[in-house]
Protein backbone atom coordinates (compact mmCIF):
# COMPACT_ATOMS: atom_id res chain seq x y z
CA UNK A 1 0.00 0.00 0.00
CA UNK A 2 1.29 3.57 -0.99
CA UNK A 3 2.43 5.25 2.35
CA UNK A 4 0.74 8.25 3.53
CA UNK A 5 4.26 10.38 2.18
CA UNK A 6 3.35 8.84 -1.27
CA UNK A 7 -0.16 9.52 -1.36
CA UNK A 8 1.08 13.32 -0.26
CA UNK A 9 3.27 13.57 -3.55
CA UNK A 10 0.58 11.83 -5.83
CA UNK A 11 -1.98 14.82 -4.78
CA UNK A 12 0.43 17.60 -5.04
CA UNK A 13 1.13 16.00 -8.45
CA UNK A 14 -2.23 16.32 -9.72
CA UNK A 15 -3.22 19.68 -8.17
CA UNK A 16 0.34 20.77 -10.08
CA UNK A 17 -1.37 19.64 -13.14
CA UNK A 18 -4.29 21.06 -12.49
CA UNK A 19 -2.90 24.30 -11.65
CA UNK A 20 -0.77 24.01 -14.85
CA UNK A 21 -4.04 23.00 -16.66
CA UNK A 22 -5.32 25.98 -15.56
CA UNK A 23 -3.02 28.29 -16.37
CA UNK A 24 -2.99 27.17 -20.21
CA UNK A 25 -6.54 27.89 -19.63
CA UNK A 26 -6.09 31.45 -18.73
CA UNK A 27 -3.11 32.15 -21.28
CA UNK A 28 -5.08 31.39 -23.53
CA UNK A 29 -8.32 33.40 -22.56
CA UNK A 30 -5.89 36.06 -22.53
CA UNK A 31 -4.50 35.51 -26.03
CA UNK A 32 -8.13 35.11 -27.14
CA UNK A 33 -8.94 38.83 -25.69
CA UNK A 34 -5.97 40.39 -26.60
CA UNK A 35 -7.03 39.28 -30.34
CA UNK A 36 -10.30 40.46 -29.91
CA UNK A 37 -9.17 43.79 -28.52
CA UNK A 38 -6.68 44.69 -31.35
CA UNK A 39 -9.56 43.71 -33.55
CA UNK A 40 -11.99 45.84 -31.78
CA UNK A 41 -9.02 48.70 -32.30
CA UNK A 42 -8.36 47.96 -35.60
CA UNK A 43 -12.25 48.38 -36.25
CA UNK A 44 -12.74 51.48 -34.43
CA UNK A 45 -9.76 52.95 -36.17
CA UNK A 46 -10.88 52.23 -39.57
CA UNK A 47 -14.70 53.69 -38.19
CA UNK A 48 -12.43 56.56 -36.84
CA UNK A 49 -11.28 57.01 -40.74
CA UNK A 50 -14.66 56.56 -42.43
CA UNK A 51 -15.49 59.52 -40.35
CA UNK A 52 -12.74 61.49 -40.90
CA UNK A 53 -13.24 60.66 -44.80
CA UNK A 54 -16.34 62.55 -44.58
CA UNK A 55 -15.94 65.15 -42.37
CA UNK A 56 -15.31 68.62 -44.67
CA UNK A 57 -12.33 69.63 -42.72
CA UNK A 58 -8.88 68.47 -43.57
CA UNK A 59 -6.85 65.97 -41.46
CA UNK A 60 -3.29 64.58 -41.53
CA UNK A 61 -0.31 63.02 -40.10
CA UNK A 62 3.38 63.28 -40.99
CA UNK A 63 5.91 61.42 -38.98
CA UNK A 64 9.20 62.94 -38.41
CA UNK A 65 10.68 62.06 -41.36
CA UNK A 66 8.42 64.22 -42.62
CA UNK A 67 6.25 60.85 -44.65
CA UNK A 68 2.31 61.22 -44.60
CA UNK A 69 0.78 58.21 -42.29
CA UNK A 70 -2.68 59.20 -42.75
CA UNK A 71 -4.68 61.66 -44.88
CA UNK A 72 -8.46 62.10 -45.19
CA UNK A 73 -10.10 62.09 -48.29
CA UNK A 74 -10.82 66.17 -48.35
CA UNK A 75 -7.53 66.98 -47.70
CA UNK A 76 -5.82 64.99 -50.55
CA UNK A 77 -8.54 65.88 -53.01
CA UNK A 78 -8.32 68.90 -51.78
CA UNK A 79 -4.85 68.61 -54.37
CA UNK A 80 -6.80 66.50 -56.59
CA UNK A 81 -5.14 63.09 -55.57
CA UNK A 82 -6.37 60.23 -53.07
CA UNK A 83 -5.03 58.77 -49.56
CA UNK A 84 -3.43 56.12 -51.17
CA UNK A 85 -1.64 57.96 -53.61
CA UNK A 86 -0.33 60.32 -50.73
CA UNK A 87 0.74 57.75 -48.23
CA UNK A 88 4.09 56.96 -47.11
CA UNK A 89 4.81 59.98 -49.38
CA UNK A 90 7.41 63.19 -48.35
CA UNK A 91 5.26 66.18 -47.61
CA UNK A 92 6.89 67.63 -50.43
CA UNK A 93 5.40 65.61 -52.48
CA UNK A 94 2.12 66.63 -51.44
CA UNK A 95 2.88 70.82 -51.38
CA UNK A 96 4.81 71.33 -54.21
CA UNK A 97 8.17 73.33 -54.60
CA UNK A 98 7.22 76.41 -54.05
CA UNK A 99 4.21 75.81 -51.12
CA UNK A 100 6.67 73.40 -49.25
CA UNK A 101 9.41 75.95 -49.01
CA UNK A 102 7.05 78.73 -48.29
CA UNK A 103 5.78 76.40 -45.33
CA UNK A 104 9.34 75.44 -44.68
CA UNK A 105 9.72 77.76 -41.18
CA UNK A 106 6.31 76.42 -39.96
CA UNK A 107 7.59 72.30 -40.68
CA UNK A 108 10.94 73.22 -38.94
CA UNK A 109 9.12 74.52 -35.67
CA UNK A 110 6.48 72.12 -35.33
CA UNK A 111 9.42 69.31 -36.01
CA UNK A 112 11.04 71.63 -32.57
CA UNK A 113 7.84 71.09 -30.72
CA UNK A 114 5.96 74.23 -31.34
CA UNK A 115 2.36 74.58 -32.81
CA UNK A 116 2.49 76.22 -35.72
CA UNK A 117 -1.19 78.25 -37.22
CA UNK A 118 -0.56 80.13 -40.01
CA UNK A 119 -2.30 80.98 -43.55
CA UNK A 120 -1.30 80.44 -46.56
CA UNK A 121 -2.54 80.90 -50.66
CA UNK A 122 -2.50 77.52 -52.27
CA UNK A 123 -2.82 77.44 -56.70
CA UNK A 124 -5.23 75.36 -58.04
CA UNK A 125 -3.80 72.60 -60.71
CA UNK A 126 -4.40 73.19 -63.93
CA UNK A 127 -6.04 77.16 -63.08
CA UNK A 128 -5.30 80.60 -62.62
CA UNK A 129 -7.38 80.62 -59.44
CA UNK A 130 -5.93 79.74 -55.97
CA UNK A 131 -7.27 78.86 -52.81
CA UNK A 132 -6.95 80.49 -48.92
CA UNK A 133 -6.44 78.29 -46.08
CA UNK A 134 -5.46 78.58 -42.26
CA UNK A 135 -3.67 75.20 -41.41
CA UNK A 136 -2.56 73.92 -38.20
CA UNK A 137 0.72 71.66 -37.19
CA UNK A 138 0.17 70.39 -33.72
CA UNK A 139 2.90 68.24 -32.98
CA UNK A 140 2.84 64.86 -31.80
CA UNK A 141 4.81 64.04 -28.61
CA UNK A 142 5.40 61.27 -26.15
CA UNK A 143 7.48 59.89 -23.25
CA UNK A 144 9.04 63.24 -24.59
CA UNK A 145 10.09 62.33 -27.96
CA UNK A 146 8.47 63.80 -31.15
CA UNK A 147 6.69 61.63 -33.22
CA UNK A 148 5.58 63.62 -36.38
CA UNK A 149 2.78 66.26 -36.34
CA UNK A 150 -1.03 66.54 -37.00
CA UNK A 151 -1.84 68.73 -39.25
CA UNK A 152 -5.23 70.14 -39.53
CA UNK A 153 -6.42 72.79 -42.74
CA UNK A 154 -9.85 75.07 -42.83
CA UNK A 155 -10.44 75.80 -46.41
CA UNK A 156 -11.24 79.63 -46.12
CA UNK A 157 -11.29 80.70 -50.19
CA UNK A 158 -15.43 81.36 -49.55
CA UNK A 159 -15.05 83.17 -46.76
CA UNK A 160 -12.49 84.88 -48.47
CA UNK A 161 -14.38 85.98 -51.50
CA UNK A 162 -16.86 86.86 -49.66
CA UNK A 163 -15.06 89.28 -47.56
CA UNK A 164 -13.56 90.38 -50.61
CA UNK A 165 -16.78 91.20 -52.00
CA UNK A 166 -18.01 92.75 -49.03
CA UNK A 167 -15.14 94.87 -48.90
CA UNK A 168 -15.33 95.94 -52.58
CA UNK A 169 -18.95 96.85 -51.79
CA UNK A 170 -17.98 98.92 -48.50
CA UNK A 171 -15.81 101.22 -50.73
CA UNK A 172 -18.24 101.40 -53.90
CA UNK A 173 -20.74 103.01 -50.64
CA UNK A 174 -17.77 105.01 -49.73
CA UNK A 175 -17.23 106.50 -53.28
CA UNK A 176 -20.70 107.27 -54.06
CA UNK A 177 -21.01 108.43 -50.24
CA UNK A 178 -18.19 110.86 -51.29
CA UNK A 179 -19.52 111.79 -54.31
CA UNK A 180 -22.85 113.10 -52.30
CA UNK A 181 -20.78 114.93 -49.33
CA UNK A 182 -19.24 116.58 -52.27
CA UNK A 183 -22.27 117.86 -53.72
CA UNK A 184 -23.63 118.98 -50.27
CA UNK A 185 -20.45 120.73 -49.72
CA UNK A 186 -20.89 122.64 -52.54
CA UNK A 187 -24.57 123.18 -52.15
CA UNK A 188 -23.52 124.38 -48.41
CA UNK A 189 -21.48 126.67 -49.80
CA UNK A 190 -23.26 128.35 -52.16
CA UNK A 191 -25.90 129.83 -49.76
CA UNK A 192 -23.52 130.40 -46.79
CA UNK A 193 -22.80 133.81 -45.93
CA UNK A 194 -20.06 133.08 -44.28
CA UNK A 195 -16.56 132.27 -46.09
CA UNK A 196 -15.07 129.08 -47.36
CA UNK A 197 -12.41 129.11 -44.89
CA UNK A 198 -15.19 129.41 -42.38
CA UNK A 199 -15.85 125.63 -42.99
CA UNK A 200 -12.17 124.84 -43.10
CA UNK A 201 -11.40 126.02 -39.52
CA UNK A 202 -14.37 125.09 -37.86
CA UNK A 203 -13.17 121.62 -39.21
CA UNK A 204 -10.24 121.27 -37.87
CA UNK A 205 -11.20 123.14 -34.97
CA UNK A 206 -13.80 120.23 -34.57
CA UNK A 207 -10.86 117.44 -34.76
CA UNK A 208 -8.80 119.25 -32.47
CA UNK A 209 -11.49 119.34 -29.30
CA UNK A 210 -12.63 115.49 -30.13
CA UNK A 211 -9.21 114.56 -30.35
CA UNK A 212 -8.34 116.44 -26.56
CA UNK A 213 -11.54 114.64 -25.66
CA UNK A 214 -10.09 111.03 -26.96
CA UNK A 215 -6.99 111.71 -24.81
CA UNK A 216 -8.92 112.65 -21.88
CA UNK A 217 -10.69 109.28 -21.91
CA UNK A 218 -14.04 111.24 -21.85
CA UNK A 219 -17.18 110.00 -24.01
CA UNK A 220 -15.20 106.67 -24.58
CA UNK A 221 -18.51 105.40 -26.23
CA UNK A 222 -19.18 108.48 -28.49
CA UNK A 223 -15.30 109.46 -29.29
CA UNK A 224 -13.17 107.41 -30.66
CA UNK A 225 -10.84 107.19 -33.69
CA UNK A 226 -12.93 106.11 -36.07
CA UNK A 227 -15.92 108.60 -34.99
CA UNK A 228 -13.53 111.58 -34.84
CA UNK A 229 -12.73 110.78 -38.55
CA UNK A 230 -16.33 110.93 -39.15
CA UNK A 231 -16.50 114.03 -37.07
CA UNK A 232 -14.17 115.93 -39.27
CA UNK A 233 -15.65 114.99 -42.49
CA UNK A 234 -19.14 115.80 -41.31
CA UNK A 235 -18.46 119.29 -39.43
CA UNK A 236 -18.24 120.92 -43.20
CA UNK A 237 -22.15 120.41 -43.10
CA UNK A 238 -23.38 122.02 -39.85
CA UNK A 239 -25.03 124.86 -42.27
CA UNK A 240 -26.29 123.35 -45.10
CA UNK A 241 -30.03 123.76 -43.89
CA UNK A 242 -29.04 127.72 -44.72
CA UNK A 243 -30.01 126.48 -48.41
CA UNK A 244 -34.25 126.87 -46.93
CA UNK A 245 -33.49 130.38 -45.90
CA UNK A 246 -34.90 133.66 -48.18
CA UNK A 247 -31.56 135.68 -49.32
CA UNK A 248 -33.05 138.78 -47.96
CA UNK A 249 -32.72 137.23 -44.49
CA UNK A 250 -29.26 135.48 -44.67
CA UNK A 251 -27.91 138.37 -46.34
CA UNK A 252 -29.44 140.89 -44.65
CA UNK A 253 -26.59 143.13 -42.50
CA UNK A 254 -28.19 144.25 -39.56
CA UNK A 255 -29.89 142.66 -36.32
CA UNK A 256 -32.81 140.63 -37.49
CA UNK A 257 -36.06 141.33 -36.25
CA UNK A 258 -38.21 138.59 -34.25
CA UNK A 259 -39.73 137.07 -37.09
CA UNK A 260 -36.62 136.88 -39.46
CA UNK A 261 -34.53 135.38 -36.50
CA UNK A 262 -37.52 132.81 -36.08
CA UNK A 263 -37.39 131.68 -39.82
CA UNK A 264 -32.71 131.79 -39.83
CA UNK A 265 -33.36 129.51 -36.68
CA UNK A 266 -34.95 126.67 -38.92
CA UNK A 267 -31.39 126.35 -40.86
CA UNK A 268 -31.40 123.67 -38.02
CA UNK A 269 -34.08 121.43 -39.06
CA UNK A 270 -33.67 122.21 -42.99
CA UNK A 271 -30.46 120.99 -42.54
CA UNK A 272 -31.88 117.64 -40.60
CA UNK A 273 -33.80 117.33 -43.34
CA UNK A 274 -31.97 117.69 -46.26
CA UNK A 275 -29.43 115.04 -44.88
CA UNK A 276 -31.89 112.78 -44.04
CA UNK A 277 -33.12 112.28 -47.56
CA UNK A 278 -29.74 112.31 -48.88
CA UNK A 279 -28.62 109.30 -45.87
CA UNK A 280 -31.89 107.21 -46.71
CA UNK A 281 -29.82 104.87 -49.22
CA UNK A 282 -27.53 104.06 -46.23
CA UNK A 283 -29.95 103.90 -43.18
CA UNK A 284 -27.16 103.70 -41.04
CA UNK A 285 -26.32 106.25 -38.30
CA UNK A 286 -22.92 105.87 -38.09
CA UNK A 287 -22.17 107.26 -41.90
CA UNK A 288 -20.39 110.54 -42.03
CA UNK A 289 -24.13 111.83 -43.46
CA UNK A 290 -25.35 110.33 -40.28
CA UNK A 291 -23.01 112.04 -38.22
CA UNK A 292 -23.63 115.31 -40.09
CA UNK A 293 -27.75 114.97 -39.11
CA UNK A 294 -26.72 115.07 -35.52
CA UNK A 295 -24.25 117.98 -35.95
CA UNK A 296 -27.11 120.02 -38.48
CA UNK A 297 -29.72 119.93 -35.88
CA UNK A 298 -27.66 120.02 -32.61
CA UNK A 299 -25.35 122.34 -32.49
CA UNK A 300 -26.99 125.37 -31.28
CA UNK A 301 -28.37 123.64 -28.65
CA UNK A 302 -27.14 124.77 -25.08
CA UNK A 303 -26.06 122.74 -21.92
CA UNK A 304 -28.58 124.33 -19.75
CA UNK A 305 -31.26 123.89 -22.32
CA UNK A 306 -32.10 126.95 -23.53
CA UNK A 307 -31.01 126.71 -27.02
CA UNK A 308 -32.98 125.21 -30.48
CA UNK A 309 -34.63 123.78 -32.08
CA UNK A 310 -35.38 121.18 -29.57
CA UNK A 311 -34.47 122.71 -25.98
CA UNK A 312 -32.14 119.77 -25.49
CA UNK A 313 -30.45 119.90 -22.01
CA UNK A 314 -27.15 118.10 -21.57
CA UNK A 315 -26.09 115.08 -23.21
CA UNK A 316 -29.21 114.76 -24.84
CA UNK A 317 -27.44 117.07 -27.10
CA UNK A 318 -25.31 114.86 -29.13
CA UNK A 319 -21.94 115.04 -28.82
CA UNK A 320 -20.88 116.06 -32.01
CA UNK A 321 -23.12 119.01 -31.59
CA UNK A 322 -21.88 119.72 -28.71
CA UNK A 323 -18.24 119.64 -30.05
CA UNK A 324 -19.90 121.94 -33.31
CA UNK A 325 -21.57 124.48 -30.74
CA UNK A 326 -17.95 125.56 -29.45
CA UNK A 327 -16.13 125.52 -32.85
CA UNK A 328 -18.67 127.92 -34.45
CA UNK A 329 -18.56 130.17 -32.10
CA UNK A 330 -15.22 130.69 -31.80
CA UNK A 331 -14.39 130.80 -35.07
CA UNK A 332 -18.04 133.50 -35.28
CA UNK A 333 -15.99 135.21 -32.41
CA UNK A 334 -12.59 135.46 -33.86
CA UNK A 335 -13.57 136.46 -37.49
CA UNK A 336 -14.45 140.25 -38.97
CA UNK A 337 -18.08 140.39 -39.84
CA UNK A 338 -19.49 142.90 -41.48
CA UNK A 339 -21.89 143.57 -38.43
CA UNK A 340 -19.13 143.16 -35.96
CA UNK A 341 -15.36 143.50 -35.04
CA UNK A 342 -12.89 140.61 -34.68
CA UNK A 343 -12.40 139.39 -31.58
CA UNK A 344 -9.06 138.30 -30.55
CA UNK A 345 -8.28 134.30 -29.65
CA UNK A 346 -8.19 135.38 -25.62
CA UNK A 347 -11.43 136.86 -25.83
CA UNK A 348 -13.17 134.87 -27.50
CA UNK A 349 -11.28 131.88 -24.88
CA UNK A 350 -12.54 134.16 -22.31
CA UNK A 351 -16.33 133.94 -23.62
CA UNK A 352 -16.69 130.40 -24.14
CA UNK A 353 -15.13 129.69 -20.45
CA UNK A 354 -17.67 132.07 -19.46
CA UNK A 355 -20.34 129.97 -20.16
CA UNK A 356 -19.06 126.61 -19.35
CA UNK A 357 -21.77 124.56 -17.55
CA UNK A 358 -24.88 126.82 -19.43
CA UNK A 359 -24.81 126.76 -23.26
CA UNK A 360 -21.91 124.76 -23.46
CA UNK A 361 -20.74 121.16 -22.06
CA UNK A 362 -18.40 121.91 -19.01
CA UNK A 363 -16.15 118.79 -20.38
CA UNK A 364 -15.50 119.97 -23.88
CA UNK A 365 -15.12 123.64 -22.96
CA UNK A 366 -12.11 121.94 -21.03
CA UNK A 367 -10.69 119.75 -23.82
CA UNK A 368 -11.43 123.20 -25.67
CA UNK A 369 -8.75 124.99 -22.90
CA UNK A 370 -6.60 122.14 -23.08
CA UNK A 371 -5.94 122.48 -27.03
CA UNK A 372 -6.09 126.69 -27.18
CA UNK A 373 -2.33 126.55 -28.41
CA UNK A 374 -3.86 124.29 -31.11
CA UNK A 375 -6.97 126.11 -31.88
CA UNK A 376 -5.19 129.39 -32.73
CA UNK A 377 -2.44 128.14 -34.86
CA UNK A 378 -5.91 126.87 -36.94
CA UNK A 379 -7.50 130.15 -36.79
CA UNK A 380 -4.24 131.53 -38.08
CA UNK A 381 -3.23 129.28 -40.66
CA UNK A 382 -6.87 129.40 -42.16
CA UNK A 383 -7.29 132.90 -41.33
CA UNK A 384 -9.26 134.97 -44.06
CA UNK A 385 -7.72 136.74 -47.11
Amino acid sequence: MPSNLENKVNQLELEKQDLSSLNEAMKSLIITNSTLHQKALQQKSIEFQKVLDIIPSMVGYWDKDLLNRFANKAYTSWFGITPEQMFGKHIQFLLGDDLYHSNLPHIEAVLRGEAQTFGRTIPVPDSDEVRYSVAEYIPDIQDGQLQGFYVQVADITMLKRAEDAIKERIEEAHQTEDQMLASLNALSLVRDNETGNHVIRTQHYVKAIATRLFAMGKYPDQINEQKIDLLFRAAPLHDIGKVGIPDSILQNPSKLDDDEWATMKTHTTIGESVLSAANLQYQNKKTIIGTAIKIAGGYHEHWDGSGYPRGLVGEAIPVAARIMAIADVYDALVSKRVYKQQWTHEQAASEIISMRGTKFDPVIVDAFIAEQNNILEIAQQYRDA
